[in-house]
């Protein structure tokens, strides 16, 4: 009777186990997404020359195109770890850590990793995730936040994916200070140097309406 309590167990665990896995398939350098990751920037309004807040979104020669700018350099030989959590959230912190690793490349292909299929213990087989992926400073010297894994260099934006699919929401992110409530990038508030400058930019430009009204 023991012995058949226990085998009744150990079925009831492995059923579940199968079940609360789900994987997830990362890449940023695919034929429809080209996403670099980017280096440091030095913010001279906000910071006063200090590191800036880190950026999200892809720019105009990337797949696919968008507005970002970016001043950093494509990242070399950084640690990559892929993250995820069942639903939609809004928290990195709630976000566990997948079985597979990844390291961006150098030279032509610094800023991209090579593509992962990646298990996540937390997931379903099936449905929607919130996921992210993160890099880490081989050498330690830099970071702007921490994780369960350790200190963080960078994070994408928070976005979502169907588990057992390709992750194609994805955008190019830089280093840079995060939202440490989210543990992804923010838009940092203008500071009073910025706001001075668009007011008198705004004020010039009525003077000059006016004069040649």
């Amino acid at each position: 009777m023991k012995i058949k309590s226990l085998l009744i167990l150990l079925v009831v665990v492995m059923t579940h186990s199968g079940f609360s896995q789900g994987t997830i398939t990362f890449g940023n350098n695919l034929v429809t997404l080209k996403a670099p990751i980017f280096g440091t920037e030095l913010d001279w309004i906000n910071f006063g020359g200090d590191w800036a807040n880190a950026k999200t979104g892809n720019t105009p020669t990337n797949t696919p195109a968008g507005t970002q700018i970016y001043q950093g350099t494509p990242v070399a030989n950084f640690l990559v770890r892929f993250w995820a959590a069942p639903g939609v959230v809004t928290n990195g912190h709630l976000l566990e850590l997948g079985n597979v690793t990844s390291t961006t490349g150098s030279g032509s292909l610094a800023g991209y990793f090579p593509t992962r299929t990646v298990t996540f213990a937390n997931l379903p087989a099936s449905g929607v995730a919130t996921v992210q992926v993160r890099i880490y400073d081989p050498i330690g010297g830099l970071f702007f936040g921490s994780d369960s894994s350790g200190f963080l260099t960078a994070a994408s934006a928070l976005f979502q994916a169907n588990i057992g699919s390709t992750a194609t929401g994805l955008r190019s992110f830089s280093i840079g200070w995060l939202d440490g409530a989210t543990l992804a990038p923010h838009v940092p508030e203008p500071s009073m140097g910025g706001l001075l400058a668009i007011y008198m930019g705004i004020l010039g430009y009525k003077k000059f309406c006016f004069k040649n009204s």
